[in-house]
């Protein structure tokens, strides 16, 4: 009998410590999950539109740009893409890796941020300059450029800004949108900045046209500047998407502007596509912690009860 018992009581002592064990490990990977995610809510953070917005340039006030190079003084530009959440400060630096990884306040940042190719003049005065962006989730930097993969997208969203700093001439540019292209990142016919000779610019137009999935009139010639947005894409393996655009002397006023209280409001719709972007496995590991700990706690009542039952039986 007391074998009997002494089994009984190690079975509910090995099931106990497995519960607790489960549980703990369930409660390790809970945390570890939630530690991912608010570290990946942080890098969006630092490098939304709002992070940045306090240094971007006032036509009347460029004092708080000028904050922003004193932090980090590689800082040469600003670029809006209208109608986008394109809308950041540019950098260059002494090579193109740099800035793969650090954010235009010179901290580490897996974000990395939008930049320059080192091989282009910060004046802009090349032929051909390319900025480059990470592709990124919540529409973080060049995150938005893969909406003009859609036709009425491109066709209404033809306009845009640069600004660039004192050093440079502390000129804005209108930027006029004339071509979407989708191709490699070992294109050295598109991705060589800088080309020289009339009838080297005017095949490199060429090149565009015939290759791109969209293409405006935008009267551009070899005597022209233009701008390459670059950055990744999951269409094509080592995929790149591009896009092209003019320079321009005229400015042409935001008509997608939005005061900042619209810009950045988060309503209900908002937050529920937040929660379904977490992953399945973080929801069913939360739920089974939730139905561990609702089983300890039953157990613990039943043993409970249990216990009171035999003490009322003993008494009588």
């Amino acid at each position: 009998m007391r074998q009997k018992k002494f089994g009984l009581v190690l079975v509910k002592a090995v099931s106990s410590i497995t519960n607790y064990v489960v549980l703990a490990v369930l409660l390790l990977c809970l945390v570890l999950g939630c530690y991912a995610l608010l570290d990946s809510s942080m890098v969006y953070e630092e490098t939304s539109t709002q992070e940045y917005a306090v240094y971007r340039p006032d036509a009347d006030n460029a004092l708080t740009f000028e904050d922003l190079k004193a932090i980090n003084d590689e800082t040469i530009g600003w670029i809006n893409v209208y109608g986008t959440n394109v809308d950041y400060p540019i950098v260059q630096g002494e090579d193109n890796d740099k800035y793969i990884d650090h954010t235009a306040k010179n901290t580490y940042s897996s974000a990395g941020a939008i930049f320059l190719d080192y091989r282009n003049k910060p004046d802009l005065t090349d032929f051909n300059s390319i900025i480059y962006g990470h592709h990124m989730a919540e529409h973080a930097m060049f995150g938005d450029l893969d909406q003009f993969q859609d036709r009425t997208f491109f066709d209404e969203h033809e306009y845009g800004s640069l600004y660039l700093d004192r050093r440079q001439g502390q000129k804005e540019y209108g930027i006029t949108f004339f071509a979407f292209v989708e191709t490699e990142g070992n294109n050295s016919e598109l991705f060589t900045p800088g080309l020289e000779g009339t009838e080297a610019r005017q095949a490199y137009l060429d090149y565009i046209q015939d290759h791109a999935m969209y293409w405006r009139d935008a009267t551009v010639t070899p005597e022209d500047q233009i701008v390459l947005l670059y950055t990744c894409t999951e269409n094509l393996t080592n995929g790149r998407h591009v896009l092209v655009a003019k320079l321009t002397d005229e400015v042409r006023p935001d008509a997608f502007a939005k005061n900042e209280d619209s810009r950045f409001h988060v309503d209900a719709y908002s937050l529920w596509k937040q929660f379904t972007k977490v992953p399945i496995i973080f929801w069913s590991l939360g739920l089974l912690t939730v139905l561990l700990v609702i089983r300890y706690f039953y157990e613990r009542h039943l043993r409970k009860k249990t216990q009171q039952n035999r003490k009322l039986e003993e008494s009588a």
